[in-house]
Parts: C-alpha cells; sequence; structure tokens
C-alpha cells in the first residue's frame, strides 16, 4: 500500500510517499534523492517497491525546493538537506505502525553525501547507490553538459548558473562553494554504520577508481557491488534491487 504523507520542516511542507507492506511493525528503509531528483525518480520508485513486496516500508520524499514540496531549488543548500533528512526519520519514529529501531537509508548520487553527514544514531545500516565522491569533478561535469560556456564566469557575474536539465535549475554559488569542499574519502571514515556501496559500470557522473578508493576507507562492515549500468541505471534499474533487498535483509531484519 502507497499513500501520500507530509511532514515539516521550519515551516516548509516536505512532500513524501509511505509504502507499507501488509507486515506488523516492518523496518523502514528512507531513500534520499539526489541532485535535481526527486520522490519519483525511476530508479527510486523500482526500489521502494520491491523493497516493499520484500516486507519493507519505504518513504521516499522530496527535499524542499524539489518535487513536490515547499521551497526554491536555487535555495537549496547542503545543510538544509541534512535538516530535511533528519526530519524524515522523526517522521518515521513517531510512527508507530513502523518499528524505529530499524531504520535503513538508502541514497542516490548527491543523495549519499547527504546521508554521510547526516550522522543520525538512529539509522541502523545504509545503502550508498552511485555516490558522488569528488564533487568538483562531478559537478563540473554536470555544468560543462548543461550549462552555457562561461559558467564559472557566471558564479562570480551573477551569483548562480542555469543549468538546462529537466525543465532548468538555477544553481547558486553558495551550494557549489560548499559542494566543491566536500572530502567524502574522509568523511565516510566517520561513518560507522553497515554500509552497502554499489555503482554502474559505465557511470559517467562517478570515476570507478574513485567510488573503489570510497569503499575502501570506509568501515567495516560493508559490502561493494559494481553492476551494469550508468549513474541512473537507466533500463536496468530492476538490477540494483536484488542486491539493496538482500543487505537490507541481513541488516534490518535481525
Amino acid at each position: 500500500m502507497q499513500k501520500p504523507i507530509e511532514f515539516e520542516n521550519r515551516g516548509k511542507k516536505i512532500s513524501g510517499i509511505l509504502h507499507l507492506p501488509d507486515v506488523h511493525k516492518p523496518p523502514i528503509v528512507i531513500i534520499s534523492h539526489g541532485f535535481t531528483g526527486n520522490k519519483n525518480s525511476p530508479l527510486l520508485v523500482t526500489l521502494a517497491n520491491y523493497l516493499e513486496k520484500n516486507g519493507f516500508a519505504v518513504l521516499r520524499f522530496d527535499y524542499r525546493g524539489n518535487g513536490q514540496s515547499s521551497g526554491k531549488f536555487e535555495d537549496m543548500t547542503t545543510g538544509g538537506m541534512i535538516e530535511d533528512l533528519t526530519s524524515a526519520i522523526d517522521y518515521v519514529c513517531e510512527n508507530e505502525q513502523l518499528d524505529s529501531n530499524r531504520i535503513g537509508l538508502l541514497g542516490h548520487s548527491l543523495g549519499t553525501t547527504i546521508m554521510i553527514l547526516n550522522h543520525d544514531n538512529r539509522v541502523k545500516s545504509t545503502c550508498l547507490i552511485s555516490p558522488v565522491v569528488i564533487h568538483k569533478n562531478s559537478f563540473t561535469l554536470l555544468f560543462d553538459n548543461f550549462a552555457e560556456k562561461g559558467w564559472q564566469q557566471d558564479f562570480f557575474r551573477q551569483g548562480y548558473v542555469f543549468i538546462n536539465k529537466h525543465g532548468g535549475y538555477k544553481v547558486k554559488k553558495d551550494l557549489w562553494d560548499q559542494l566543491r569542499l566536500f572530502d567524502m574519502k574522509r568523511e565516510i571514515g566517520e561513518f560507522n554504520k553497515p554500509t552497502l556501496f554499489l555503482c554502474g559500470n559505465n557511470d559517467d557522473m562517478v570515476d570507478l577508481k574513485d567510488f573503489r578508493d570510497l569503499f575502501y576507507k570506509a568501515s567495516e562492515p560493508k559490502e561493494k557491488v559494481e553492476i551494469m549500468g550508468d549513474h541512473v541505471f537507466h533500463g536496468n534499474e530492476e538490477m540494483v534491487c536484488g542486491p539493496v533487498i538482500k543487505w537490507f535483509n541481513k541488516w534490518l531484519k535481525i
């Protein structure tokens, strides 16, 4: 069963979909979407449906400024996204239908960064799909592909860059300044959760060497899976589901 839900952070509405399996007090997996993504991205919907069929509750939601949530995309900050994720965890902990002692997080792309920076002790296990490792490199590639030439000067001249993707987005210089300084290889060493690392072998946004380095620097217990696919596993979404379900079966159904 799926039902639309809403919760708030700092007076702003956050829109979500809650998947509820026919199970008493199921474990819950919260999905953290990526940059310019939303809760209805094909990969995330496929994963949520498979998780529900396998006895997991799932919350997929839109960060503020994305999808159906309140706010403007251009006002998005990493700090605000971290707060939104905490609010999502608060929401599931307050839901008596769910087992708040068995919470997992699943993130895609930039959504994995927010998970790593969140450091919420209520989370028992995580899955990082297509994690952005060196943000400066990945976002430079994104801007090169979807922004006008000279976008570096646009940041200084007008304070933002316009990227022509999914209808178009303004990206403020403040967000770029935050992202390009993150060192995820350092941050992952302080992330003490059982974690599944999953990446496509044709990912055009994440270098496989960087992905492997991130995995090696992570604490145990951990597992690494590389399968056929691009950054969003377009056309191969179902291939991602098996390893994810196996992982959360191991860590959230105990």
